[in-house]
């Protein structure tokens, strides 16, 4: 059968569409505008935030010195693992094991913690923190733990050691935090593991993946590999699957290469440390990534020919942190299931500020994906390097609040809320 040549141009251009752009190739995903305005942040006097109609924010707690990812626990209080650095450096393990689980009770729900107090201590870097089955689960850069609270009184005084994990190597931007994550329907928890350097060649077949396991800790396996740093996971509350935010390598310029958020199948490849974005090289011709990667192999090639397009590409260095999908009523409809993403830089970016969270709106699969700024102002004036907090992790209680963490400059938890009054 003969088809003429406008056929070839539509099934070409039908081709593109569904490809959206090919391989070696990217687009930065489409931006929506929710019309921010600025509004006053509840106990934290002269500091402005932008947000949509509607939203306005509290201070919930400074009493934190590092404020890293949070979860709830079944009454409905806040825990947030507490870097407790003052002595040993931002991102030194700790040798005083000094760093700490910080509660965070809220009796009376008027958005400011009634106290803070230690759950857990004896830690190094406790970057993570999640619940499971009357227990609590923290993530140590070495160590898993379970921790058991016997008494009820708040503070979880027996532990296991779970499950052992990479841990600090001493070497530079190395990445050594990792994120939990329980899949309570499939009764698996994934971890990420992130990478040992910039770019290399790991010896560790363990490092720049997501691990998962049984909850037990029991069927260890490589579930993703060639991800650089995906500090930010969660499952979609419709289907089911495990999304992470992943972040790009450090030495090709400003605007490379960007930072993305997808869908993580099982067993696949996302490129690093050979390529970036949709199958797009490196550039080798950096003396450092050429001392560091040179020969690329052909088995080098055929990993990053399994690379599949990512479901959303951001700018540049912007450092995606948590990210969170919205599955409560308070908020209005259009942010049901939607992840919301806290970017923790953005001082090296080429046009966008950062420092800030957004919000992705897309259908359950990933497709026709959007993306807005949701809460700025942390950096005021972008021509300007100043900024006052660094977003870090989000959650939401049980009523729909949903909650920031910053770690550094003003250390603390931010609360957002919705009053269409």
């Amino acid at each position: 059968m003969r088809f003429s040549l406008p056929f070839y141009c539509l099934m070409a251009v039908q081709y593109l569409m569904a490809e959206d752009y090919p391989p070696g190739t990217f687009e930065y995903t489409p931006r929506v505008d929710l019309e921010l305005h600025p509004v006053a942040v509840d106990r934290l006097p002269e500091r402005t935030l932008n947000l949509p109609a509607g939203f306005k924010v509290r201070f919930f707690s400074g009493e934190v010195n590092h404020a890293r990812f949070m979860a709830f626990d079944e009454n409905d209080v806040l825990h947030v693992g507490n870097f407790n650095t003052q002595r040993s450096g931002y991102w030194h393990k700790d040798p005083w094991r000094d760093a700490t689980v910080l509660a965070m009770p809220d009796a009376d729900r008027d958005g400011r913690a009634d106290r803070v107090y230690v759950a857990a201590d004896d830690l190094q870097l406790p970057h993570s923190v999640a619940f499971y089955k009357g227990h609590m689960y923290v993530a140590d850069h070495d160590a898993i733990y379970k921790m058991y609270d016997g008494d009820g009184d708040g503070y979880y005084e027996e532990r296991e050691r779970l499950i052992s994990v990479p841990g600090i190597m001493n070497r530079p931007s190395e990445h050594i935090t990792h994120t939990l994550r329980f899949d309570e329907q499939n009764e698996k928890l994934y971890l990420h593991v992130g990478s040992g350097c910039d770019l290399c060649r790991e010896e560790d077949p363990e490092r720049a993946t997501i691990l998962q396991f049984n909850t037990d800790g029991t069927e260890r396996r490589i579930y993703a590999s060639g991800i650089r740093n995906s500090v930010g996971l969660d499952l979609h509350p419709i289907t089911g699957q495990l999304w992470a935010a992943g972040h790009g390598h450090d030495r090709e310029g400003r605007s490379l290469p960007p930072e993305w958020i997808s869908i993580i199948h099982p067993d696949t490849f996302h490129g690093w440390p050979f390529a970036y974005a949709y199958r797009s090289w490196i550039d080798f011709s950096d003396p450092t990534y050429a001392r560091e990667m040179l020969p690329i192999t052909a088995q080098d090639s055929a990993l990053v020919e399994q690379v599949q397009r990512p479901t959303v590409l951001v700018d540049a260095h912007l450092g995606p942190m948590g990210l969170h999908f919205y599955t409560h009523d308070h908020f209005p409809e259009r942010y049901k299931n939607a992840a919301f993403i806290a970017f923790h830089a953005g001082t090296g970016s080429s046009f966008d500020p950062g420092y800030k969270v957004s919000v992705l709106f897309s259908n359950p699969d990933g497709t026709d994906a959007r993306i807005a700024d949701f809460m700025t102002g942390f950096r005021p004036d972008p021509d300007e390097r100043f900024y006052w907090a660094t977003p870090m992790g989000l959650v939401t209680d049980s009523e729909g609040y949903l909650y920031m963490s910053s770690d550094l400059v003003t250390p603390g938890i931010f609360r957002i809320e919705y009053d269409p009054q």
